[in-house]
């Protein structure tokens, strides 16, 4: 998926596929501020996708959906331990990935402080805080 020459998008929302790390590769979009996976098979790694995170600089907020919650702790995990300083992220999750990493849930200390001084903040919240944004799916 090339996606370079519409490089002014602000708002994505990727439903119904099985993304793949190759996919995620062109997904490098400096304007991007908010993204969706909506997918039941992820193919594609916890690694990818904060390399993802990383590589679009003003993305602020990802919401995960797939069926795989380890893959979406395995993700926030990687976030947290990754994102820099000046990054804050929050990542709409489902309610049963919050209770498998309350330290990260939004309003927590953990989450609205940096750890050891050098990361990023990442913040966890249900996903249906972004259900407004639903009206763009065409």
């Amino acid at each position: 998926m090339n996606l370079h020459r519409l490089g002014h998008l602000r708002l994505l929302i990727l439903r119904g596929l099985s993304p793949t790390d190759a996919m995620l590769d062109g997904l490098h979009l400096p304007q991007l501020r908010w993204l969706r996976l909506a997918s039941y098979l992820v193919r594609c790694t916890p690694d990818r996708m904060t390399q993802l995170v990383l590589s679009c600089p003003s993305l602020t907020e990802l919401v995960l959906t797939p069926r795989d919650d380890d893959f979406t702790v395995s993700v926030a995990d990687s976030l947290a331990a990754r994102l820099p300083r000046e990054r804050a992220v929050t990542l709409g999750v489902i309610p049963k990935v919050l209770e498998m990493r309350p330290g990260l849930a939004a309003g927590s200390d953990v989450a609205d402080r940096p750890v050891d001084g050098h990361r990023g903040t990442l913040r966890l919240v249900d996903w249906t805080r972004f259900k407004h944004l639903q009206q763009y799916v065409v």
